[in-house]
This record gives structure tokens, sequence and C-alpha cells, in this order.
């Protein structure tokens, strides 16, 4: 009797062991599984790419020489184009004009000039005495101005804004046009003019956001 006590522990000692092996040994067998995957996936950044006259380079549109009163006004139209691949969004990031003097001949000193002739930039009246209408030529683009047009700006030449946020959307591939109309209408002031030249400066921004 005493013997049979001391094996029945051993065997409930032996048995806890072989269920905890069957237990561990369970983890390490296969269960059902299914594996999918999700290869190659891809990010592409899109692109604006603003082209005027069809070009990435300076575009030098206005060149008028030998100008007097009465004569104009000549058209000049600005091709936009967004060759990229999402929309974009337009605005004249500057407009700069810059009036030069070019000495000082005895009409315009009779006029009453009092630049002195200096031939550097800012003393000129050439900007005084034009006007320019500026506006958004949509279809049909041909440089008038008409009932479907937006004005961007009509007034003196050097009363223009150095820049103006028109928040003009151009979609991917699309094309808008921008028309300067110049002209010199007799003035009383024509005569300080004479010999005076200037220079029109314009950046168009396409931006993602208006």
């Amino acid at each position: 009797m005493g013997n049979m006590k001391k094996i029945l522990p051993l065997i409930a000692s032996m048995a806890i062991i072989l269920v905890a092996g069957i237990f561990a040994s369970a983890g390490t067998m296969a269960w059902f599984s299914d594996t999918e995957k999700s290869y190659n996936n891809t990010i592409i950044a899109g692109s604006l790419d603003l082209k005027v006259d069809g070009d990435d380079t300076n575009v030098v549109k206005i060149t008028i020489e030998n100008w007097s009163p009465g004569h104009g006004p000549y058209l000049y139209t600005y091709e936009i184009k967004n060759t990229g691949t999402i929309k974009g969004y337009l605005d004249l990031s500057k407009v700069e004009v810059i009036d030069y003097e070019n000495g000082l001949i005895e009409p315009e000193r009779e006029a009453g000039d009092t630049s002195g002739g200096n031939p550097g930039k800012g003393n000129g009246e050439l900007s005084s005495v034009l006007r320019m209408h500026m506006f958004v030529d949509n279809d049909p683009a041909n440089g008038w101005y008409g009932s479907e047009d937006v004005t961007i700006y009509n007034g003196p030449v050097n009363g223009v804004a150095s820049s103006y946020d028109l928040n003009l959307e151009i979609p991917a591939g699309g094309t808008t046009h921008i028309t300067i109309q110049v002209g010199w209408w007799s003035t009383a002031n024509d005569n300080l003019a004479q010999t005076d030249s200037l220079k029109l400066n314009i950046e168009f921004c396409l931006s993602q956001n208006p």
C-alpha cells in the first residue's frame, strides 16, 4: 500500500508532462492560412509646365520704334499654355514699367521737361502718355476686346499694378490668351515724351493653388 501511494503521484506528474508536451507541439503545427500580395504600388508626381507662345525662354513680344501720337492701338496676344499633367492657376506675378529719358531736346525743354536729360531709367515720360488695355482674350482670341473677354487693366501705362492675382484656371493641356493693346492718343504733354522710351516686363506664373 505504501508503494502504491508513491507510484500515484509519479503517474500524475508524468501525465501533466505528457499533456504539456502535446500542447507545446501543437504550437508548431500548421493551421489554415491564405496569403495575398500587393506589390509594385506606384506613386508618380504630376507636373505644371507653363509655356508662353510655345516657349520656355524670354518672349520679346512688343517692339515699337519711331512712334508718335495718333498711332495705334497695336495688338499683342500671348498664348499661355499648361503643358503639364495637372490644372494650374495663372497670375501675373510681376508687371514692371521702366521709363528712360534718353536726353533732352528743345521741344521737351520748352514743354517743361526738367528731368535734366539723365539717360538712366526712371526719368522719361512716355509711360504717362501711352494707354494700355490688358485683358484675358477668351475665344475667339482675336486681339480685340469683346463681351466674352475680361479686363485686367485699362489706363495709362504708368498706372499698371506691379502684379495681378488672376486665379485663371488652366487645365492640363489647356490654353488661354492674354492680349495687350497699346495706343498713343494725342495729349497736352506729348512733347515731354519725345525721344523717350520704356520697357515693359511681365512675368506669368502658373501655380497649383489659386
